[in-house]
């Protein structure tokens, strides 16, 4: 029996070529896009999930006024794992700027310092080297393969790289361990770790202050609870802890800790300063409610074309039951055809993976894979696989089972009303679905574009960005001055497309009291900050050499001695209920009440964006500081830039010998914080023309077999004189109208949906009725399209040929 139902199933699908083609190319595109997203969804869920103590290491976030941190002070995890004993092991990780020496090779790189203990709390995989030496000197330095190979080159036994020489400022390192590239993605650093002992030879002037005080928040800080811990209160009381001993220092600030679960780092953190920039768990979910709606296009469509096809196999239904075959017998043929087309659908979908897969990760500028080590993920996706075809099959093999022999045999078979809503209900979700993708990838774009284009208080345009110029800075802002088309070199502690100091708390003077306090951000600045950056000055003055007053000396120990001016930026004056030309003058109080630090307000300046547009203009203070900064910000003319670029690295080469250059314009500094939208951006779209395509393939058979069963109508229409065009009209008019209702029922869905991710803006685009118009408009014309070559053709025929057979 089994046999016969499968020769029956095969002689089906080779009698009806153009369905059976439709229904594989409909389910093979949906596998496809759903294969796709399933990657997308599986990378992004599994950061951090390949450590074993996974599930007990938390990050422990700094919480400062609000201002959540994925750094702290670096001392501090030192003083709670003395008072808290839930706390196991620690790892702080402290990111540096460095140019690495190789004989007569130099390279500029991120490296990381980190406690000895790095390896041994998270189990990277090492290709060589012991894991629990590998920091245990200060001179050891352990590299990533990916860096082992750019160093040395590639090499079947990584043993033989270990006690190779790497020079940091003059200070000799022994490669100890080479980590393997994990194909799992991970939140840590991998490149370039060293043993914290290193700071003080590397850096001193970092390490004797950051080392020694509970001042800055250098380091990420990772801590691996005991089993049953009670995370919700050792949060509360560290916290509380660590306010009081905040508060001996600033007792107007709040402070306070939120240790992160190492697996929700990626998807669930809104913290600032993390190490790999942030997932969205909107997005995932996003896509996988879009992957689910693809496939659910697919289901419909075979369904739909099974039904639709039901009065050609009604004999077939008719014969068999005559024969004495049962409805169950029935209706296990009909899924089991059902599922063969899905699983060939899915086979075919594996090899378009395969293909499109390249393609696909350099799209969206992720690494994904499939391969048949991927057995488990193969496995459950053949389960999908078997699920739609069981589910596309049952309610067509209900629908033909239920036939009765006599009207079927006797040629009396009509579709019953609720055959034809269900078509016509399924037809219409189709289209609500495109219809609502369709929207979301204007939006999307829209936003993105806007993002890239809003006013942000300040010109990026030109602007050369420069790292590690610090202690050379004069010298080579001397020698890029003497090129016409270089206009000002300055110096920052952060650029505008980066995220600023942590807040400080500031009052005028005089108002003692936590209420009329304010955070504000700092950033400290060169004399030519504003003009670089082309910030309007609106009243005062801006810094400037001829008032060495200006200068900004930081007394910590005992900040009444701090001295110098400040420039703050409209968002500040307007929170503090000032006008402008008031706040010239005033004192502003940052810190203990008890003992402020007072500085004088010389300028307000237009208030710019900090990093991007999801985050609102906020208060800051500028001040112009007395040391030199780690970034480098260099103004050419408008024009060819060519000469001028020439030029910098021409100075760079003569100013630091041996070091590359590392330099990039600000303007793509800017474009890449949206990295995530446009990534968005184009999923949406290559998403949203699978599933028109998905909706069309289905359209056209359906409009095809709605046409034929009209046929006669046509011929006698044609006779009483009705026009090709109004036989057209009458034909394409049903499909219209479903077009039409599944607008109405998408338009609600699409701006609940998109005003949610809107909110996730500080500064965003309104919802415009066009967008919604013009996607009716664009689903109308397309089923339009789809179904007029039909409709047309019908239209055209001869009245002879159409009513022949009565």
């Amino acid at each position: 029996m089994f046999y016969n139902y499968l020769t029956t199933a095969f002689s089906h699908f080779f009698n009806q070529p153009l369905n059976s083609f439709i229904n594989l190319l409909g389910l093979s595109s949906g596998f496809t896009c759903f294969i796709l997203i399933t990657l997308y969804i599986n990378h992004e869920t599994s950061y951090n999930q390949q450590f074993i103590n996974a599930k007990s290491i938390y990050r422990l976030d700094y919480v400062k006024e609000g201002d959540k941190l994925a750094s702290s002070p670096y001392r501090m995890v030192e003083t709670l794992k003395a008072l808290y004993p839930q706390i196991e092991q620690y790892v702080r990780l402290v990111r540096s700027q460095q140019t690495l020496k190789l004989d007569d090779n130099a390279f500029n790189e991120t490296l990381y310092f980190s406690d000895d203990n790095y390896f041994t709390m998270f189990d990277f995989k090492l290709l060589a080297g012991d894991r629990l030496s590998a920091l245990s000197q200060p001179s050891n330095i352990v590299l990533s393969e990916e860096k082992a190979i750019k160093y040395f080159g590639f090499t079947k036994d990584y043993t033989l790289l270990l006690g190779k020489i790497i020079t940091i400022r003059g200070n000799d390192f022994n490669v100890s361990a080479i980590i393997k590239d994990d194909l799992l993605p991970d939140t840590l650093p991998l490149g370039i770790i060293i043993s914290n002992k290193a700071m003080l030879t590397i850096d001193p002037g970092f390490a004797d202050f950051y080392l020694t005080t509970w001042f800055g928040t250098s380091a990420r800080t990772y801590i691996q609870l005991k089993d049953n811990t009670d995370l919700k209160n050792f949060t509360k009381t560290v916290s509380e802890y660590v306010d009081k001993r905040g508060k001996s220092q600033s007792p107007n600030r709040q402070y306070g800790v939120l240790p992160r679960p190492l697996l929700d780092i990626h998807l669930h953190s809104d913290s600032r300063n993390t190490l790999v920039p942030n997932g969205s768990f909107e997005a995932v979910v996003s896509f996988a409610a879009i992957a689910f709606f693809i496939l659910l296009l697919a289901c419909i469509n075979f369904t739909n074309l099974s039904t639709a096809q039901a009065s050609q196999r009604s004999k077939e239904v008719g014969v068999r039951k005559s024969l004495g075959a049962v409805k169950s017998q029935l209706v296990a043929q009909f899924i089991g055809e059902s599922v063969i087309i899905s699983l060939m659908a899915f086979l075919i979908s594996i090899a378009l993976v395969m293909y499109f897969l390249p393609f696909f990760s350099e799209l969206i500028n992720i690494t994904l894979s499939l391969g048949f080590s991927d057995i488990h993920l193969l496995f459950k996706l053949m389960l999908v696989a078997l699920g739609v075809g069981i589910l596309s099959g049952c309610y067509p093999a209900f629908f033909l089972s239920s036939f009765k022999p006599a009207l079927v045999l006797k040629g009396n078979l009509t579709s019953g009303k609720f055959a034809v809503l269900l078509r016509q209900g399924l037809v219409i979700v189709q289209f609500a679905i495109a219809s609502i993708l369709i929207i979301a990838t204007v939006v999307v774009y829209q936003q993105t574009q806007f993002a890239k284009n809003v006013k942000l208080g300040y010109e990026r345009d030109n602007l050369v960005e420069i790292r590690n110029v610090e202690d050379k800075f004069e010298t080579f802002r001397n020698r890029l001055l003497t090129h016409p088309d270089i206009e000002t070199v300055v110096q920052s502690h952060v650029l505008l497309t980066e995220s600023p100091r942590s807040p400080t708390i500031g009052r005028l003077a005089g108002q003692n009291n936590q209420s009329t306090s304010i955070g504000m951000l700092n950033n400290f600045v060169g004399y030519d900050f504003f003009k670089t950056y082309s910030i309007k000055l609106i009243s005062g003055r801006l810094f400037s050499r001829d008032f060495l007053q200006d200068k900004y000396f930081e007394d910590r120990v005992n900040p009444p001695n701090s001295r110098g001016k400040i420039i703050v930026n409209m968002e500040l004056v307007k929170q503090l209920g000032k006008d402008p030309q008031s706040m010239i003058g005033q004192i502003i109080s940052f810190g203990a009440i008890d003992a402020p630090e007072k500085l004088e307000v010389i300028g307000v300046v237009e208030s710019s964006f900090y990093e991007s547009i999801r985050t609102p203009v906020k208060p800051v203070v500028y001040y112009l500081f007395g040391r030199q900064l780690p970034r480098t910000t260099i103004k050419i003319k408008q024009g060819p830039v060519s000469s001028a670029l020439n030029h910098i690295d021409k100075s760079w080469r003569e100013v630091v010998p041996g070091v590359p250059i590392s330099r990039s314009f600000l303007d793509d500094n800017y474009n890449s914080l949206y990295q995530a939208e446009e990534k968005q951006s184009m999923m949406l779209s290559l998403f949203s023309i699978l599933a028109i395509i998905i909706t069309c393939l289905g359209l056209f058979c359906l409009a095809s077999f709605a046409t034929q069963r009209r046929i006669k109508e046509v011929g006698i229409r044609k006779v009483l004189g009705a026009s090709s065009l109004q036989i057209s009209w009458l034909l394409t008019k049903e499909f219209t109208n479903l077009v039409v209702i599944s607008n109405l029922i998408a338009w609600p869905l699409a701006y609940y949906l998109m005003q949610n991710w809107l909110n996730g803006f500080a500064y965003r685009i309104e919802l415009n009725l066009l967008v919604f118009l013009a996607s009716a408009l664009l689903i109308i014309i397309i089923a339009w399209l789809t179904v007029g070559g039909l409709t047309l053709n019908a239209a055209n025929n001869k009245p002879i040929n159409a009513l022949r057979s009565e």
